[in-house]
């Protein structure tokens, strides 16, 4: 059966989330609504920071339906009551070396669950943060960058989270219509690709025991024809 249900991304989120800031001793941090919260690299190090004792972070949907990103700043858009304005871009996902500080300041984090941009941030050196306790990585994901092969994402998660026990990764099923594109026809089947290889080249390098059971899914919905 088809699933008509489609949920949302939620840009800028972080000033829904800022309350928890004030919760040094929180160890569970998980929404459970039809809405994928989108932060930034900036509020993950402020909560990261302020949240050391964080065991599980989930800012994603606990049920798997097809979604689209806001790629939109609201606080920016113009005021044009035909629709027809477009808003400015915002940055509205932390880049996938955005995580790190949660790896660095919270290390009894086992569980990571949110939307990421798939590349790095410019300015950063993608200094390597090891996180030995983190076992389910759960990414909502864009396309990955163009400019970073497939061989340095799986080092990155590989050298990030040498536990790894569940990574999983989410894509949407096309891209949002203001979605930087970064491939030609910028998601399906590209997108799907280049995540799978990646993911494969993370099984491939971890060396697991073979008592131990490593799951590696890729979740991408097809594009609904009607």
């Amino acid at each position: 059966p088809v699933h008509r249900h489609s949920m949302v991304g939620l840009a800028q989120s972080a000033q829904y989330l800022t309350p928890v800031l004030a919760m040094p001793h929180l160890r569970t941090l998980e929404i459970s609504i039809d809405v994928v919260f989108q932060v930034d690299d900036a509020f993950l190090l402020t909560l990261a920071r302020s949240l050391p004792h964080l065991e599980s972070f989930c800012l994603v949907p606990p049920f798997k339906f097809d979604f689209t990103f806001d790629w939109t700043n609201p606080a920016k858009a113009p005021n044009a009551r035909d629709g027809s304005a477009v808003a400015e871009l915002a940055a509205p996902f932390p880049t996938l070396d955005g995580l790190l500080p949660l790896l660095e300041y919270c290390p009894n984090l086992t569980s990571l669950k949110t939307a990421v941009e798939g590349t790095f941030s410019a300015s950063s050196c993608r200094t390597t943060s090891v996180s030995p306790r983190l076992r389910t990585l759960e990414l909502w994901a864009t396309a990955l960058d163009t400019d970073v092969s497939d061989d340095a994402f799986a080092d990155f998660f590989a050298e990030t989270v040498p536990s790894i026990h569940e990574f999983r990764v989410v894509l949407p099923s096309k891209p949002s219509r203001h979605e930087p594109e970064r491939e030609p026809s910028a998601h399906p089947p590209q997108a799907r690709n280049r995540w799978q290889s990646v993911l494969d080249g993370v099984s491939a390098k971890l060396s697991m025991p073979e008592s131990i059971s490593c799951t590696m899914e890729l979740i991408a919905f097809p594009v609904v024809v009607r």
